[in-house]
């Protein structure tokens, strides 16, 4: 009954601590990034361990953060936090390479043709190879009675794409 129990425990206590890595670096995808009350130091030790982790969830939202990050950034986006804090993400050792890596394993993996890629992985419909459409019955399209928004159907397709 004794080790029963000491499983249950260790069993909750490891539930819980990846419940909270994973938490971690969806508010680094969501909001730390931006929010100038994260330190840089903070936000570089993030990158540093997600990229480090070799799990592809984390390291998604690691890039997706960082994307986030230089969107707003290069086109002076309005964010929630006001004037974005100065970053220094080219501090974090070997992120670049990593960055150049990953882009190259992945669009290896796509075919070498990022638009195939994308139309297999959103269900699109592609008819001449250049345009695409939502096929009926998508859950991108909107659900009986909601308005269409492109905001939503872009937020639904960020969500499925991976942000290599």
């Amino acid at each position: 009954m004794k080790s029963c129990v000491v499983t249950f425990v260790a069993f909750g206590i490891s539930m819980a601590a990846s419940a909270g890595y994973d938490d971690r670096f969806g508010y680094f995808q969501e909001q730390a990034a931006m929010d100038p009350a994260v330190s840089s130091e903070a936000t570089n030790d993030l990158v540093r361990e997600g990229i480090a982790s070799n799990d592809p969830e984390t390291v998604n939202m690691v890039i997706r953060g960082l994307g986030r990050h230089a969107a707003a950034t290069a086109h002076s986006l309005p964010t929630a936090y006001g004037n974005l804090p100065p970053r220094a993400f080219a501090e974090v050792p070997g992120l670049k390479e990593f960055l150049i890596e990953h882009w190259r394993e992945r669009h290896e993996k796509a075919g070498r043709n990022v638009f195939e890629a994308i139309v297999d992985t959103m269900g699109f419909e592609s008819p001449d190879g250049r345009t695409i459409t939502i096929p009926p019955g998508s859950d991108l399209r909107p659900e009986e009675g909601e308005e269409a928004s492109l905001e939503s159907t872009v937020s639904k397709m960020r969500a499925r794409l991976e942000p290599w």
